[in-house]
């Protein structure tokens, strides 16, 4: 678990999600209803996605990155 703290973000929340699918289902209910937000830093093709592990290892990205299949 990591211990950094979260930004100054208004209703920022750390969560860990394990591989399930029924909590897959449930976050895309969130995330439709619009209860769920998930800040992207980046948008990458799947192709690079050692590259895009190099970046997201480096730090300093103000969100997620996501890998387009």
């Amino acid at each position: 678990m990591d211990d950094t703290p979260l930004p100054d973000v208004p209703n920022a929340a750390r969560s860990y999600v394990q591989e399930s699918g029924a909590d897959l289902a449930t976050l895309v209910k969130l995330a439709d209803a619009g209860e769920l937000r998930v800040r992207v830093a980046e948008h990458h093709p799947v192709g690079r996605v050692r590259a895009v592990h190099e970046r997201f290892g480096a730090g300093g990205l103000a969100g997620k990155v996501v890998l387009l299949f």
